[in-house]
């Protein structure tokens, strides 16, 4: 009866040791499920991070890229319309005239945010001769559109005619020009002697002089 008993022991031993297996196998798979479903669950939210970032975000225009793009944008100056090609544009002042349309751009372009998007766009002096003995110098900007990836450019604002630039800077938004402008009713053969400092914000899409 002992060794039967011990036969039916050792068989009830072997039972539950197989019926331990069963329930550490079916915890642990229950455990890897678990695992699988929280990595797919971190994957799909890692990709739709992603997504929405490439989506909404875009990286932002190098220096470079900007200073090529002024240098060739296009470029609407009082009536007339330009695009130049490594800072320069020029036609004939009239059909079979000699004389030369030019605009030109003067110093470099200045870079900085100046419609608060986070992106900086370019601010240049462009200086139009056109043909005659004026000789007009206007501020405007150019910058990439975060939606089209286009470039444009403000209307221009005319700082005058004949007149000597100093400098352009950027600051808090703000284009801040400074150039020597001639007394009220001087002629214009004199030279420029009145220091002026004009400065210039972007609201919307729309160049303005700001006080």
């Amino acid at each position: 009866m002992q060794q039967s008993n011990g036969l039916t022991q050792f068989a009830l031993g072997g039972s539950s040791c197989h019926w331990s297996g069963v329930s550490t196998a079916v915890h642990m798979g229950v455990e890897v499920e678990g695992m699988r479903k929280v990595v797919l669950g971190v994957v799909l939210v890692c990709m739709l991070a992603g997504f929405v970032s490439g989506c909404s975000g875009q990286a932002a225009p190098k220096d470079e890229e900007i200073t090529t793009a002024a240098l060739n944008g296009t470029y609407k100056l009082g009536d007339i319309t330009v695009t130049l090609v490594n800072g320069k544009f020029e036609k004939e002042a009239a059909p079979g005239s000699a004389t030369k349309a030019r605009v030109t751009v003067w110093g470099k372009p200045v870079l900085g945010d100046v419609n608060g998007d986070g992106w900086k766009e370019a601010v240049l002096v462009l200086v139009h001769e056109p043909g005659g003995t004026g000789t007009f110098y206007y501020v405007v900007v150019l910058g990439k559109n975060k939606s089209s990836q286009k470039y444009t450019s403000t209307n221009a604002v005319l700082l005058g005619d004949r007149i000597a630039p100093k400098n352009l800077s950027i600051a808090g938004g703000t284009i801040t020009a400074n150039y020597t402008d001639r007394k009220p009713n001087e002629p214009m053969t004199t030279q420029p002697s009145v220091d002026v400092v004009k400065k210039l914000a972007v609201t919307g899409e729309t160049l303005k002089e700001v006080k």
